[in-house]
């Protein structure tokens, strides 16, 4: 069934997840289990495999006894307070806590990025979070990684303990109640199988395997609704706020940057019509955008001749064919691949034209490195499904790549490369200050803006084109064309500083 409401709030495993320290602890344990193993005869050294299957996600006492299970090896379970150099399962693992502390100490915290980052933008867009560990340590970690106040709730292995919180399920499921949402409006973000085992267990709406480790297929047979190995890229359907509404907030996270503005054009500078031809630019949009004394530049899948005659602004930077094709203040951008492509596009464009070209409200656009069906006006489905029949033919002979957008169909050069890398190219050839990194303002309305959304990272607001109830990577949206004018006017007052 599709998802017809937005998710409300996420909660994030800690280790592996938002910080590196199950490194830490795998090291800590390593040392323990390899100091008492040697004084067992034919046992092999503790492993990540060991770690992963028997350890990870699990409180400390509750990891031992299930790594000694395994190797069948018994030891009496002690009492908590057990000094760390008895052979007990509560001496082990407080030995382990020792050695985590120590590691920790010499080393600090460190964060994966891409997780820190998706954290920060569902913050923005007004999702709930919360973040859990079977770790009794977890408020130290996470104060030395400046993660305590970026987010609404944290339970640790001690919170835990004292509510006596029975394993991830019984912990997850508190997260959720402390939030005030239900749990099927919320995002569970795991790295360890048994994470993953409760939160489906505790019926969350969404539940992430995130592999760090290349541990896909465990983390699937453990029940994960989705992989992910970089969070930001994860995508949900959730409720973003409207950019025009949050200027004040912009202006705070731009700080003192200097600014540069990205835009799509169909959809975004000008509103999608039935017949690409007819697309056009306003005179106010094109006044606007030439207030600009920022970088500024319109990156589309149309051609970039094509593109530079419907914008007509001097001065800017033009990305076609959904950035294969760039140039603007004497730079200019192509990809060797893409040309060696152009004549399995001029074989896909004969084939289209073959295949589909006569059928009731097709159209059939050939651009130098692409080739893009239109289906916009096409009404019937029996119609619609020998488009998509022919794009597939076409995709299997000629090799080309194929990529979905808003009722077209196109085929490009199967390379390493979308408007996120041409995003990429161009920042690093923006004249700006070396002093600080630029802040930059990409709108878009389709699917393949998305790619430039999940490039963006901290370097500043993606902005959808389009209604706030989405699965886009964006920060924010604006809703339509008009919107995106409005907002460009304040960005173009706002030029020398919000």
């Amino acid at each position: 069934m599709t998802r017809t409401h937005p998710f409300q709030a996420a909660i994030f495993d800690m280790d592996g997840v938002l910080t590196r320290t199950a490194d830490l602890h795998m090291q800590a344990w390593k040392q323990v289990f390899d100091d008492y193993l040697s004084s067992e005869s034919n046992q092999h050294p503790f492993s990540r495999a060991d770690y992963l299957a028997h350890v990870d996600g699990k409180p400390r006492y509750r990891g031992v006894e299930d790594f000694l299970h395994s190797r069948r090896l018994m030891l009496p379970y002690g009492q908590p307070s057990d000094a760390a150099d008895r052979d007990t399962v509560c001496g082990l693992g407080n030995r382990k806590n020792a050695r985590f502390l120590e590691l920790l100490e010499k080393k600090g915290v460190a964060v994966f990025e891409d997780a820190v980052a998706a954290l920060k933008r569902w913050r923005r867009g007004g999702m709930t979070l919360a973040i859990i560990t079977a770790s009794r340590n977890g408020q130290r970690i996470l104060e030395e990684a400046g993660l305590m106040d970026a987010v609404d709730v944290v339970i640790d292995g001690t919170v835990a303990a004292e509510q006596e919180l029975a394993g991830k399920p019984e912990i997850m499921l508190e997260a959720a109640r402390r939030l005030e949402v239900q749990p099927a409006d919320v995002v569970i973000l795991e790295d360890a199988t048994a994470g993953v085992r409760a939160g489906r267990e505790g019926e969350f709406g969404l539940v992430v395997g995130v592999s760090r480790n290349g541990n896909e297929q465990e983390l699937r047979e453990a029940g994960a609704h989705h992989i992910a190995a970089d969070v930001y890229a994860v995508s949900f359907l959730r409720q973003i706020p409207n950019a025009l509404d949050r200027m004040e907030d912009l202006s705070v996270w731009r700080g003192t940057r200097p600014l540069a503005v990205f835009l799509d054009f169909d959809g975004t500078l000008a509103e999608i019509t039935e017949e690409p031809g007819q697309a056009q630019l306003s005179a106010e949009a094109r006044s606007t955008l030439e207030r600009f004394s920022c970088p500024v530049a319109v990156v589309s899948g149309r051609d970039r001749e094509d593109l530079e005659s419907r914008v007509g602004v001097e001065g800017i930077y033009y990305a076609g064919n959904h950035g294969f094709d760039i140039a603007g203040n004497g730079h200019r951008h192509t990809l060797p691949e893409a040309d060696d492509a152009v004549k399995s596009v001029d074989h896909a464009e004969r084939m289209a034209r073959g295949q589909v070209g006569d059928l009731p409200g097709v159209i059939i656009e050939r651009k130098r490195y692409s080739l893009a069906i239109h289906y916009r006006k096409v009404k019937s489905g029996d119609v619609l499904e020998k488009v998509r029949e022919a794009v597939e033919d076409m995709r299997r002979e000629t090799g080309l790549r194929k990529r979905d957008g808003k009722k077209v169909l196109e085929l490009e050069p199967d390379v390493d490369w979308n408007k996120g890398r041409a995003l990429q190219w161009l920042i690093d050839v923006l004249p700006v200050s070396e002093e600080e990194p630029p802040f930059i303002v990409y709108m878009g309305d389709d699917v393949t803006d998305e790619d430039a959304f999940s490039a963006l990272r901290e370097a500043g607001p993606g902005i959808y084109v389009g209604d706030g109830l989405t699965s886009s990577l964006a920060d924010y949206h604006v809703r339509n064309p008009d919107e995106v004018l409005r907002l460009l006017r304040e960005l173009a007052d706002a030029d020398h500083g919000f």
